[in-house]
């Protein structure tokens, strides 16, 4: 979940084409031990669902065969919610189930954001891995398919214009433009981490849907950095050329994330989730002509 205040002015100025996931690792002739946690039973990812929660609405439209649409929003200006676009797909360096986040996307002006990571870092049990993906390929390691205990994710990256945008100018863009997005050095750089912790219990007096208000939860915990508005939902260390260095982070965002019910369970400033339910299907927002 980003900050949807932030979101709504980083999509206002920036994003690329449909996303190809890499092909999955040729599989191991050894069974692979049984997950204690699969993040797909926390997150309603492959369904259309939809949640109403103290500050807003969230919903999970399915998109194709792995790409699942979480849009959040005001309830009643639904055609302007903010939209992630996620995947579940088979890292191709490390070879293990990942969640990834995609792009955002525009509804409102029909652009899709497209994702580059330029650095990722996978760290759990104490031990830190490289889980940066291979250049070119679209998109972010948001977090573990399945996994068996807490752990934290750190990306670096930036975000594409929308090609169409690109393809339609007229001359070339001035040198003095900043983060034009249509130009490699241009992008809008940005840096996020967030750590994943799972919950045998988690109390939700706001909810009023079936079953208990006590359920197994993911927290997750969240910071967010880019070069146009600094940092959201948290504070962190900079380097000499105002990067984020990755230490020194102060988490200030937070959710969780509950088992059959979905996201925004609990979060904060007393935020908390009243209901979710299983909803039509909503036609994706068409591209820009």
């Amino acid at each position: 979940m980003r900050d949807t205040v932030f979101l709504s002015a980083f999509l206002a100025a920036l994003a690329l084409p449909a996303p190809t996931l890499a092909q999955p690792a040729s599989p191991s002739t050894v069974a692979a031990p049984v997950p204690l946690y699969r993040y797909d039973d926390y997150a309603p990812y492959g369904r259309a669902f939809q949640g109403s929660f103290k500050f807003g609405q969230w919903a999970t439209v399915p998109v194709g065969k792995s790409i699942t649409n979480v849009l959040w929003g005001d309830p009643t200006k639904w055609q302007d919610a903010e939209v992630e676009e996620h995947a579940i797909g088979v890292h191709p360096v490390d070879g293990r189930r990942w969640v990834w986040l995609l792009a955002y996307v525009d509804q409102k002006a029909h652009r899709r954001y497209a994702i580059a990571t330029t650095r990722a870092e996978l760290i759990r049990n104490g031990k830190l891995e490289d889980v940066t993906p291979p250049a070119g390929m679209e998109g972010q390691p948001y977090a573990l398919a399945d996994f068996d205990g807490p752990f934290t994710v750190r990306v670096w990256g930036t975000i594409i214009q929308d090609p169409k945008v690109c393809a339609i100018r007229a001359t070339p863009v001035p040198t003095d433009i900043k983060e034009d997005g249509c130009i490699q050095k241009k992008r809008r750089r940005w840096f996020w981490q967030h750590t994943i912790t799972p919950i045998a219990a988690v109390q939700n007096p706001c909810w009023t849907g079936p079953g208990g208000k006590d359920r197994p939860a993911l927290l997750q915990e969240e910071v967010w950095w880019d070069s146009h508005g600094g940092w959201s939902r948290g504070t962190g260390n900079l380097d000499a050329s105002g990067n984020p260095t990755g230490e020194g982070l102060k988490y200030e965002g937070m959710q969780t994330i509950a088992k059959g019910a979905g996201f925004a369970w609990t979060g904060a400033n007393g935020n908390c989730l009243y209901s979710a339910y299983e909803a039509p299907p909503v036609a994706p927002a068409k591209p820009i002509e």
